[in-house]
């Protein structure tokens, strides 16, 4: 392995744009640096590619005897690193990449009978030879080199030649809007009557609060995902960005939700439930941050999750450690102001990373509480999968360390369609037509630049 340290004025996103285009290649990007982001990094060159596609497990395009769970555990055991191997470098080597909604549903004995309307595999990591990685708290820059797919001495030269092509190619980014892409949804009123079937559920006790979705798709834009992504980071940065570019599709996000973080055998969430819109003037901004601080019912529905993922990491963490932060935070991002909480604990020794995902997922504040309730009756109206939207999408460090997002703010690309997920978290009190409104304010950020 080689570890060299660079500039830390150097641009990723200059030098992302390099090799964008490249199989496999990932961009973790803090556009927006808040107290719990920790760094930003580049993989390229991937050398082992493990999925999972319908229930099974292949690695590399050859199918496995073990399931992707079993896989994935051997390997993390086998290729575990001392936590304090380059302890100054948030990411070292391990593995990039998500687990999809529906991954996490049949984990829990529920799974789907809907519509597919992407063709992607329901898990997806790699591990790269390859990286850039950025420690925030301390501006350094590293790459690092495994020598897995090439000479350490042909990596250092690959390097030197991104860096130049990173200064020459890439001038000045100035985003344009209006690429006339065509939006096909679920219309307003279909959406409302899901609401309202639901709602009788909350009614009946069968349910307290749940997350229902619905996908926007646009075709004929004339964006390409890269210039996309480009766009997006500017008008709408978030601390948890992520440009991938997999064989067959590309994902897009913004999204602020950290699902959860580990390290040093100590694991949180910070579930976001309640959402406003930025004001248009000073004054309106403040009239829409005060409500949402003061909204019994987005408080009361965040205090249902965080009981809900309280009772989650109670699974897999040591008996008395949960703990939830009593206090809510209201956080401003470029289109919307949103409602979070932190729940934390301490790790049981030697637990298995498929417990963490099997307890976890999919997340509270996406599904609903109870949550097997909840994900049944919404698989009854929801049309299509969800699939990587409200997944979970990060990196697991072989120093048993990961990091991982709830897939929200976030665009898939297949054969020239964008696929754009939505929803909403619903209570008896919901107002139908709001609910439907807040959806689309949530997409906001990206179908200005597609449409």
């Amino acid at each position: 392995m080689l570890v060299k340290e660079l500039s830390s004025n150097l641009s990723l996103e200059k030098m992302f744009s390099q090799i964008a285009a490249t199989d496999g290649a990932v961009f973790l990007d803090s556009a927006l640096r808040t107290d719990n982001t920790q760094l930003s990094l580049i993989a390229w060159h991937p050398y082992k590619k493990i999925t999972s596609i319908n229930g099974q497990c292949y690695v590399d395009g050859i199918l496995q005897t073990k399931d992707f769970n079993e896989y994935m555990d051997e390997l993390l055991d086998q290729e575990q690193l001392s936590p304090q191997t380059y302890s100054q470098i948030p990411f070292i080597h391990g593995c990039i990449g998500y687990y999809s909604y529906e991954y996490g549903a049949e984990a829990l004995g529920l799974p789907s009978s809907q519509k597919q309307a992407i063709e992607m595999p329901e898990a997806l990591f790699y591990c790269y030879d390859n990286l850039l990685v950025k420690n925030l708290e301390t501006n350094r820059l590293f790459f690092i080199a495994h020598g897995q797919t090439r000479s350490l001495h042909q990596a250092l030269q690959e390097l030197a030649k991104l860096f130049v092509d990173s200064q020459v190619k890439v001038s000045n980014f100035k985003p344009s809007f209006h690429h006339e892409g065509s939006l096909t949804q679920i219309t307003s009123q279909d959406y409302m009557t899901q609401i309202s079937k639901l709602q009788e559920h909350m009614q009946a006790g069968d349910i307290y609060v749940c997350n229902l979705t619905h996908q926007l798709k646009i075709t004929n834009s004339k964006i390409t995902p890269l210039e996309f992504y480009r766009q997006l980071r500017q008008s709408n940065p978030a601390p948890m960005n992520v440009y991938a570019n997999y064989n067959g599709f590309q994902v897009i996000s913004a999204s602020m939700e950290n699902f959860f973080t580990i390290e040093n055998n100590h694991i949180s969430t910070r579930p976001i439930k309640g959402t406003r819109p930025r004001g248009k003037t000073a004054k309106e901004d403040r009239i829409n941050f005060e409500d949402l601080r003061n909204s019994p019912k987005e408080h009361s529905e965040l205090m249902m999750i965080v009981d809900l993922e309280r009772n989650d990491l109670n699974h897999i963490c040591v008996p008395g450690s949960v703990v939830a932060n009593k206090d809510f935070l209201i956080e401003p991002y470029a289109t919307v102001f949103q409602q979070v909480a932190t729940v934390e604990g301490e790790l049981r020794p030697n637990i298995k990373f498929s417990e963490i995902i099997k307890a976890l997922m999919p997340g509270g504040s996406i599904t609903g509480t109870p949550k097997y309730r909840a994900i049944q009756l919404l698989q009854q109206q929801e049309r299509y999968q969800r699939q990587l939207y409200t997944g979970a999408f990060g990196f697991i460090d072989f120093r048993r360390k990961a990091e991982f997002s709830i897939v929200i703010r976030t665009a898939v690309h297949q054969d020239n369609s964008y696929y754009i997920g939505v929803g909403g978290g619903l209570t008896v009190e919901s107002k139908p037509q709001e609910e439907y409104d807040e959806t689309i304010q949530k997409a906001l950020a990206l179908l200005k630049i597609l449409i």
